[in-house]
């Protein structure tokens, strides 16, 4: 335990002092000890079993085949990674640390070239569910990669290239095919110039989080669902989950999911800081994912299993926004000030989460595989 605790410790301290000069070497510092915490962990938590048992069995890409897709419970993307990298190396421990540096690496070079916070907005991205997607939801985790680069190059107006990286990501876990095809419906937006107004998306936003107490999606797709037959893996993987979505969302995970939505609507309505958040296209632009995002979190509250997944997709738009906005609304030394709040209230998130994930069982004592080379030198 006393790993975990070191961790979140100097977490805090490294964040503090970042505050103080954006995006220093403190910065990355803090990504690159995230990165080989997560990446040298040895069965530290509970999915990690399955993808390291998973990388001994598939073949490698020269001996890959076709069936090989359906021998595998996995999506296409995932498994054609796991073959390429078993082409050079051959220990799996060893590929769960490269996916780890790649999944943080990459979150942290979108979050850099973004907000000029890039520790402080991975610190609130990763305050409640570091331990959860790092080291426990691989897959996903990696998948969420490929979901940033599509949605940063969206911002960018590349729509192309964003739709086939949400198709990567949708191809790497399926739970990306939502984000998938609100890519794809906000290129079309964008084909015949159509604009969403910012007013509008606050009013989706309440209006299904009122929704969330009354419409059972799981039900209503389960009802679908059993009026197609179909063996397709995306169907079948879906048919699932619903039908084990049994876990009820709790109260603070709804004022979780909310609070964020007050905080942004009070930079909309506060005077001073309303034109920082219209007039700059791209803090308009990434409100407007948010919104959309957030709204389908809301919606789909019932089927637990997904939109607690889903949720990091509005959370990492929040952090980089956030950061973004105070930044912009307040003077240097009010910065620094709120920056420092931040860094200490999010640092508490960060605690609490470890001891949620440990106390659950869904990670365990600290281990790496550094020890087994230790032992054979």
């Amino acid at each position: 335990m006393d790993s975990y605790l070191y961790l979140v410790l100097f977490v805090f301290l490294i964040c503090s002092l970042s505050v103080f000069k954006e995006n220093s070497i403190f910065t990355l510092v803090f990504v690159l000890i995230l990165s080989l915490f997560a990446g040298l962990r040895y069965f530290s938590g509970a999915d990690y079993e399955p993808y390291y048992e998973l990388f001994k069995e598939i073949p490698d890409l020269s001996n890959f085949i076709f069936s090989d897709f359906y021998a595998y419970p996995y999506e296409p993307i995932f498994l054609i990674i796991n073959s390429f990298f078993k082409l050079f190396i051959s220990q799996p421990y060893f590929f769960l640390f490269i996916i780890s540096v790649f999944s943080i690496f990459s979150k942290y070079i979108i979050a850099h070239k973004m907000t000029e916070y890039s520790a402080l907005a991975l610190l609130i991205y990763y305050s409640s569910f570091f331990f959860n997607s790092e080291f426990i939801q691989i897959r996903w985790a990696l998948s969420l990669s490929f979901i940033y680069i599509s949605l940063y190059l969206y911002l960018k107006n590349r729509f192309l290239y964003s739709t086939l990286f949400a198709l990567i990501a949708t191809l790497t876990h399926v739970t990306a095919s939502i984000v998938l095809l609100v890519v794809v419906i906000l290129n079309v937006f964008y084909l015949f110039s159509l604009e969403m107004k910012v007013r509008k998306l606050f009013f989706m936003v309440f209006i299904s989080f009122l929704l969330s107490f009354t419409f059972n999606l799981v039900s209503f797709l389960l009802a679908f669902l059993e009026i197609i037959t179909s063996n397709n893996y995306f169907i079948v993987k879906l048919f699932g989950y619903l039908s084990n979505a049994k876990e009820e969302i709790s109260i603070n995970v709804f004022l979780m999911w909310l609070l964020p939505c007050i905080s942004l609507s009070f930079f909309y309505y506060f005077p001073q800081s309303k034109k920082y958040l219209i007039d700059d296209s791209v803090n308009k632009s990434i409100l407007n994912l948010y919104c959309i995002f957030i709204s389908i979190c809301f919606i789909c509250s019932d089927f637990y299993v997904f939109s607690q997944r889903l949720y990091l997709v509005p959370l990492f738009l929040y952090s980089i926004l956030i950061t973004r906005l105070i930044k912009s609304c307040f003077s240097n030394k009010s910065v620094i000030v709120i920056n420092l709040f931040l860094v200490f209230i999010f640092s508490s998130f960060l605690l609490l989460s470890f001891f949620s994930s440990y106390n659950s069982g869904n990670i365990w004592s600290y281990t790496t595989w550094l020890n087994y080379w230790i032992y054979l030198i």
